[in-house]
């Protein structure tokens, strides 16, 4: 790493206070999605301590995840740790230590074997609701013979603003396959050397230390380069393409990158509708620092005409979009990617336009057109059918449930829900009637609850009833009854992970909260996206994962210890704001930047305030040097 001091003139000051006053300064990393892309100030906890079970050598994933959890108390979310602190390298490591051991019991971390992905994904969430309260989400995925990480969408999901977590695993070549036997998890803060090219390196902060290190002191901070290749070989099986650091040789203890976290800001996707045209709008909560101006991205109809569902796949770091029939096109289904910030398609084109859209979390998008719903195997900007149904009635509503991935769809004017089990179309569904008391006023909606597990049905006016199925039988019964005749015209019901029920009201955006108090549904106390403006549909972005416990609850499927001590680590120099191991000018007008836009990232001494004094101790750290 290559520290230049002493190379700006004497009035470099002035010319720093001059840029950083100006609001019209270019961003450090731009919106193209091939650009370098370095997340400055996240914290490099070990993992290896003498107060962790077994020495915290199997708590690599709670590790991973605690190093986030310290660059958000150090940017506006204090209560992540316990405080925001200007020097995680050097203090608090007692507190630090405990922080770990409750993230690591948040996500069932067994000492001797490590964290299985479902169990972290969980973890992470009731984190962030016990100590943030913040409207966060979370996503796991496993590598599949569908798609496997890749830097361009880790470099896609920096830029967004989420937190990534790394996992690659170990693998030993058994005849003609590759077997997982272990892996470890780091925590992935930067993507350069072209994120979507044949050699990108990834740099990332590593929870292991080494034996020698000592289990009761800090090691200094630092983070770790690979350059990576695409590789294509049968993983236990299946046959796939993944990515492994360059230079490796043998057939024993190879190392893969197959599986990743993302923690994200809670975002929704809506319609808008104007004179003009049809857009879809990704509104995202933005929860780390005070820079508002990427909070709504507005994405133009591919084909100009309405766009009447969008939802979300986060697998392939895309949305999966249907746009309405016009004189002379088609219904469509197209993918637009959240990495080339570009559509695909039509990647399949309908008789009608289609009434519902919804998709399970395994890669599977259902489509209900009047009396028939298929299903289609996402890939990255392509879909291929898996199977369809005839409904024996024309429906008008459909919904996953993640919980048991059991697939609904609703026949208003026959009052009839269909239940496919699993989601699997090649058996004939559970066919009942809507429970008795339950009246429809106009087309109806379905939706599960996170929460609760249960699901909830309406239409477009009168009531909500919250529905289950009796024990023992297979009759829908109504649990409660939610009076909604104050927002007539309801459209797109759905939930977010902790039970905030939401839709769209003549157009807006309205959001109910169960108050635990009296037991009835109230006006959202922490509105969201209360307000905005919305045509026909709204969804939220969910937390989930492609865990099959059939498939992956084994020893292989879980991260064990020795992970790889040789790659060469890189100090942290907190004044190389970039990340690309040279302290420049280019330095200073990112620091600039988020200076004049009074991002927290600008926090320098990590006060909770951002002003001149930050801007002092950041020259004088950048004279000292590293």
């Amino acid at each position: 790493m290559t520290l230049w001091r002493n190379l700006r003139p004497a009035s470099m000051t002035n010319c720093l206070l001059a840029l950083a006053a100006a609001t019209t300064l270019a961003p450090s990393a731009s919106l193209a999605q091939c650009t370098d892309i370095y997340v400055w100030g996240v914290p490099d906890f070990d993992q290896r301590r003498s107060s962790l079970p077994n020495l915290g050598n199997c708590y690599c994933v709670p590790t991973a995840a605690l190093n986030w959890m310290g660059y958000y108390a150090n940017h506006g979310v204090g209560t992540a740790m316990w405080a925001s602190n200007a020097n995680w390298q050097f203090a608090n490591y007692v507190n630090t230590s405990n922080r770990l051991l409750i993230m690591g019991d948040f996500m069932d971390t067994d000492p001797d074997c490590g964290t299985g992905l479902g169990d972290a994904l969980s973890g992470i969430i009731d984190y962030l609701d016990e100590y943030t309260n913040r409207p966060f989400m979370a996503q796991s995925f496993y590598a599949n013979g569908n798609s496997a990480p890749t830097p361009k969408q880790f470099a896609a999901a920096l830029r967004l603003k989420w937190q990534v977590m790394m996992h690659y695993g170990r693998y030993d070549l058994d005849g003609t396959e590759w077997e997982r036997d272990g892996g470890h998890a780091v925590t992935l803060v930067g993507v350069r050397n072209n994120p979507c090219g044949s050699n990108p390196i990834v740099q990332f902060n590593d929870p292991w230390t080494g034996g020698s290190d000592s289990t009761n002191t800090q090691s200094s901070f630092s983070f770790k380069e690979w350059e990576l290749v695409r590789t294509t070989r049968n993983f236990d099986g299946e046959v796939r393409a993944m990515w492994e650091p360059r230079g490796q040789t043998g057939t024993v203890d190879r190392r893969f990158i197959d599986k990743r976290i993302y923690i994200i800001p809670l975002f929704a996707l809506t319609g808008v509708s104007t004179s003009v045209a049809s857009s879809l709008k990704m509104t995202r909560l933005n929860q780390l620092d005070n820079d508002e101006s990427d909070r709504e991205v507005v994405i133009p109809s591919p084909n100009g005409n309405s766009i009447v569902s969008a939802i979300s796949d986060l697998e392939h770091m895309q949305l999966v979009v249907v746009t309405a029939a016009s004189r002379t096109q088609p219904a469509a289904l197209w993918t637009y990617s959240l990495a080339d910030e570009a559509f695909s398609g039509p990647l399949t084109e309908f008789g009608g336009t289609p009434a519902a859209v919804d998709s399970d979390r395994f890669g599977n998008v259902f489509v209900l057109e009047s009396s028939r719903v298929t299903k289609w195997r996402m890939g990255d900007g392509s879909v291929t059918p898996q199977g369809t149904v005839t409904l024996p009635y024309v429906c008008d509503a459909l919904t996953i449930n993640d919980a048991n991935d059991d697939l609904f769809v609703v026949a208003g004017e026959r009052r009839r829900i269909l239940k496919f089990t699993d989601g699997n179309l090649g058996v004939a569904p559970q066919d009942q009637p809507v429970p008795t008391g339950a009246a429809f006023n106009g087309i109806p909606c379905i939706a599960p609850n996170p929460a609760t597990g249960r699901l909830f049905l309406t239409s477009e006016n009168g009531s909500a009833y919250e529905i289950s199925q009796a024990a023992g039988a297979p009759v829908w019964v109504i649990n409660s009854t939610i009076p909604m005749g104050s927002f007539p015209n309801r459209k797109g019901l759905q939930f977010s992970d902790r039970g905030v029920m939401q839709f769209i009201s003549n157009g807006v955006v309205r959001e109910l909260a169960l108050d635990p108090l009296s037991g009835r549904w109230i006006a959202n106390p922490i509105p969201l996206f209360t307000g905005g403006q919305a045509s026909d549909f709204i969804t939220l972005g969910r937390s989930r994962t492609n865990f099959n416990p059939a498939k992956h609850a084994t020893l292989g499927y879980r991260f064990l210890e020795n992970p790889d001590p040789t790659t060469p680590e890189t100090p942290v120099c907190l004044v190389d704001v970039n990340g690309d191991g040279v302290v420049d000018f280019f330095d200073y007008l990112d620091f600039a930047q988020f200076y004049a836009a009074s991002s927290t990232n600008a926090d320098f001494n990590f006060d909770g305030s951002v002003d001149f004094f930050d801007y002092l101790d950041f020259v004088a750290a950048y004279d000292a040097g590293c």
